[in-house]
């Protein structure tokens, strides 16, 4: 039945994007507002490439690969 993949489809994409609002909003909040999020990007990037180098998965890698999925 087609009517019921494509509300299948539509409420995994809500779940991925509601997902990655969450991300940003963490990330944000971490680093205090949206001035201070772009203000620190190159320091959020940094800590990304340490726990990529460490072998963790960045909270926004994680979004992108779930989102993807």
């Amino acid at each position: 039945m087609a009517f019921g993949d494509t509300n299948k489809r539509l409420v995994e994409t809500l779940e991925k994007l509601i997902n990655r609002r969450d991300v940003v909003k963490n990330r944000q909040q971490r680093n205090g507002s949206r001035t201070n999020a772009e203000l620190n990007s190159k320091r959020v990037g940094m800590e990304n490439e340490r726990s990529q180098a460490q072998g963790q998965i960045s909270e926004p890698a994680v979004a992108e690969r779930d989102f993807k999925n």
